[in-house]
């Protein structure tokens, strides 16, 4: 299945599945928190049943999002869209396992326990280094991954970007802009270097030095 050739009509086709999925969601949540436990067992099949068809839509929703990301790559409104799909995925698996062993489970205590947990991992995950990753691995399959995505990146990809500048790896992709590129990475370590000590954390001190060794290094 390939993607649609216009960029806007891709975004819609993406976005609508991913809002599809969020809706059956709690639309599943919602019937076997309030509805399961007391209804009967017919009732309780076409819950059931609506609940694997639902698991059909996460399959669609995550190989659209799959398919976006490979050609146009990673975001952070796609990274954490990506996420919400996995915590959908986590909550659907398990209301089809209650559905099909029909074990007494607090529904509504897993799903917040499952949204608790998923929020403190993200809160603690290298986010800004997961995108630039991404989209650098990307590029080497895409011609359409946006490089300037660089201008919305923090201090942490700061050493990565040098790094990457200065082995001109990137420089045969037409995509690629050396030049904005050095405009970032000049401008992200003056502020890194110019940042008081109590606004630094380990990321932003190994930036300071990459900053200012490559500042140095160009006689900035």
């Amino acid at each position: 299945h390939r993607l649609p050739i216009d960029f806007e009509t891709t975004e819609r086709w993406v976005k609508s599945g991913f809002w599809q999925l969020i809706v059956l969601t709690f639309l599943n949540s919602g019937f076997f928190i309030f509805l399961y436990r007391k209804t009967n067992g017919v009732v309780q099949l076409l819950l059931s049943a609506f609940c694997l068809a639902s698991l059909l839509i996460l399959i669609s929703a995550g190989h659209r999002m799959y398919l976006y990301v490979a050609n146009y790559g990673l975001s952070h409104e796609i990274f954490y869209a990506c996420y919400s799909v996995l915590f959908c995925a986590l909550l659907l698996l398990y209301l089809a396992y209650v559905s099909v062993t029909h074990v007494k489970a607090n529904i509504l205590k897993y799903a917040m326990f499952l949204f608790l947990w998923m929020y403190a991992s993200v809160s603690i995950l290298p986010v800004e280094r997961i995108i630039f990753e991404s989209n650098v691995a990307l590029t080497k399959r895409s011609e359409q991954i946006n490089l300037m995505w660089i201008a919305l990146q923090s201090t942490d990809v700061l050493p990565r970007a040098i790094q990457l500048v200065n082995s001109k790896e990137l420089v045969h992709k037409a995509a690629f802009n050396e030049r904005r590129w050095r405009v970032w990475i000049n401008g992200t370590s003056m502020d890194a270097g110019e940042k008081a000590w109590y606004q630094h954390n380990i990321g932003s001190i190994i930036a300071k030095r990459a900053g200012a060794t490559y500042l140095s290094e160009r006689g900035d």
